[in-house]
């Protein structure tokens, strides 16, 4: 286990992408910003983080092109 600068303890395995959090009861769950606003568009509930990573991708493609860097 490494010590992050927030104070608390990370783990290796423990990956953090953008637009993706986990909730208490262990599902995934992302949501995405509308460039420019401050609105956000909700992508629903998973059950996996590579699903929830995923779901982000596709929106962030679809709202900024193909010229965006994933």
């Amino acid at each position: 286990m490494m010590k992050s600068t927030t104070g608390r303890t990370a783990n290796f395995n423990d990956r953090r992408y953008k637009g993706v959090r986990k909730r208490k009861w262990g599902n995934w769950v992302s949501e995405i910003r509308l460039p420019n606003s401050r609105q956000r568009i909700w992508l629903g509930s998973h059950d996996t983080i590579e699903k929830a990573v995923r779901a982000f991708d596709a929106a962030l493609f679809c709202l900024c092109g193909c010229s965006v860097k994933i």
